[in-house]
C-alpha cells in the first residue's frame, strides 16, 4: 500500500532508495513506476534521469543511515572511551536486520565502472563523513592521533560490512571489535 501522505516525487525516491539498494541499480523504471504509483511523467517532471534518481537515492539512504549509526553509538554509552567499542556493537545491530544487504554507499558505487562519477563522489563524502565522526569519537576520548586511528577503524569496519553481507553473518562486527580494541587501547596509551 502506497503511503498517500507522501508527494508523488517522495514517494518515488522512497520506493527507488529501497530497491536500488534490495535489488541493485540497474533495476529498471518501470519496476519503480509499479511500485510508487508515480506516473513515467511524474518521474520526469522531478528528475531529469533514472542517474539523477539514483543519486538522491544514495543521499537518503546514507544520510539515513548515518543519523541512525550516531544516534545509535551515543544512546548506547556518555562515556568517550566506550563510544569507539560501542561503533562495534551498533555495527553487530546493523549486520543482523533481516534488510541488511551491505553498505549502499559501497553497493552503489560497485554498480558504477566511473569512479568520477557523481555516485562515486557521493559514496567518498558518505565514507569521509563516517570516518570523521569517528575522529571527533577518539578526539573526545583524549586521543592524540584520532585521525589516524579513525582511518583504522573505518577500514575495519568497511571490511567487516563487505564479509558480512558475503556471509550474511554478525560475526564480523565481533571480530572487527576484537581487532580494534588492540588499536584503541594502543591509542589510548599515546
Amino acid at each position: 500500500m502506497k503511503d498517500s501522505t507522501l508527494t508523488p516525487r517522495d514517494r518515488l525516491l522512497e520506493t527507488a532508495a529501497d530497491l536500488f539498494y534490495q535489488k541493485g541499480i540497474s533495476l529498471g523504471v518501470n519496476e519503480l513506476f509499479d511500485r510508487s504509483g508515480v506516473s513515467r511523467a511524474t518521474f520526469y517532471r522531478h528528475f531529469d534521469s533514472k542517474d539523477q534518481l539514483i543519486e538522491a537515492s544514495l543521499e537518503l539512504r546514507v544520510e539515513r543511515w548515518r543519523s541512525w549509526f550516531r544516534a545509535a553509538v551515543e544512546e548506547r554509552t556518555n562515556d568517550p572511551r566506550e563510544r569507539l567499542y560501542a561503533i562495534f556493537d551498533v555495527f553487530e545491530e546493523y549486520f543482523s536486520d533481516t534488510q541488511f544487504r551491505g553498505c549502499t554507499a559501497i553497493n552503489f558505487s560497485a554498480e558504477v565502472a566511473n569512479t568520477n562519477s557523481k555516485i562515486h563522489q557521493l559514496a567518498w563524502a558518505h565514507k569521509e563523513q563516517v570516518r570523521q565522526y569517528i575522529e571527533t569519537l577518539a578526539e573526545s576520548a583524549g586521543i592524540a592521533n584520532a585521525k589516524e586511528l579513525a582511518e583504522e577503524l573505518l577500514l575495519l569496519l568497511n571490511g567487516a560490512t563487505v564479509i558480512a553481507h558475503l556471509s550474511s553473518s554478525n560475526a564480523p562486527a565481533k571480530q572487527a571489535k576484537r581487532a580494534a580494541q588492540s588499536l584503541i587501547e594502543k591509542a589510548l596509551e599515546q
